[in-house]
């Protein structure tokens, strides 16, 4: 282990050396880092050491949408939807009747099994756990499912401070009706 990261104090010291030095040649911008940070925001999630856990800011947003009353409103909830996906179990299964209301095969007209999804798929994201950071290190474990609609998955790890399994990550994929014909060997 080098000398300076030994203690926090040395490390200060080294960090601030090379901080400064970044800025003086213009390669870091003050504004664009902060240290021994417990939790911050990065790229619309909130990253701590407990995990990484959907923006709160961004959950009151998806409780707060209206209900969409066009195609467009309906992909822009979706695109929105997606980014969140891997914190949403079975995502594209619940998401599946508002999909094929965005096909240009469809004439759109909000159904009652819309309005449930919609629901659904709102509620699940003020639910929606904390994930863990995967650690190589140690076991996984890797559940997966699959219907007539689509199929999923989840990996998730046993976490040393509570002996519990937590989820890393959500998978889900929503079948084409070609994917629907596959037989199970396929």
């Amino acid at each position: 282990m080098p000398p300076a990261w030994i203690n926090r104090t040395s490390n200060s010291e080294s960090q601030e050396r090379i901080f400064v030095r970044g800025i003086a040649l213009s390669l870091i911008m003050p504004s664009s880092f902060a240290l021994w940070l417990r939790s911050a925001e990065f790229l619309g999630y909130i990253v701590s050491s407990e995990g990484m856990c959907m923006d709160p800011g961004k959950i009151k947003a998806v409780m707060d949408w209206p209900t969409p009353d066009s195609c467009k409103a309906l992909q822009s909830f979706l695109g929105f939807a997606n980014f969140y996906q891997c914190f949403i179990r079975n995502f594209s299964q619940l998401a599946a009747p508002l999909t094929a209301l965005t096909s240009t095969r469809v004439t759109f007209r909000w159904t009652n099994a819309a309005e449930v999804a919609f629901s659904n798929l709102k509620s699940r994201f003020v639910s929606a756990p904390i994930l863990i950071a995967p650690d190589p290190s140690r076991q996984f474990v890797v559940e997966i499912d699959s219907s007539e609609v689509g199929v999923g998955a989840i990996l998730s790890q046993r976490a040393p401070a509570d002996d519990k399994v937590h989820p890393c990550t959500f998978f889900s994929h929503c079948l084409s009706p070609a994917e629907r014909n596959y037989d199970i060997g396929n």
